[in-house]
């Protein structure tokens, strides 16, 4: 699903079986890795093991990809890998 989509944006499978998705661009951080700010419905997500996130692809609505300094800014240092905004049905219906 995001794989071609977005300048810049790299997505390998995992040995588990989930996705890595890395940003070019970020910074790596130390309290973050290299992983980026996952934000579902305006919420900040956890990601599970090794940084992936699990949802359902046919949930999904909208996929945003914030690299852009001024964009993440909002999110402070949580955003310094870059942000994946992600809008599910649910959201998208009100």
């Amino acid at each position: 699903m995001l794989t071609g989509r977005f300048p810049g944006v790299t997505v390998d499978r995992t040995t588990g079986g989930g996705l890595r998705i890395r940003i070019r661009g970020g910074n790596s951080s130390f309290y973050n890795g290299e992983e980026p700010l996952y934000i579902v419905d305006d919420v900040p997500m956890p990601q599970g093991s090794g940084g992936v996130l699990f949802l359902n692809p046919h949930d999904i609505t909208k996929i945003e990809v914030l690299k852009n300094p001024a964009d993440v800014a909002l999110y402070e240092m949580r955003g310094a890998n870059g942000v994946i905004k992600v809008t599910t049905k649910a959201h998208a219906r009100g």
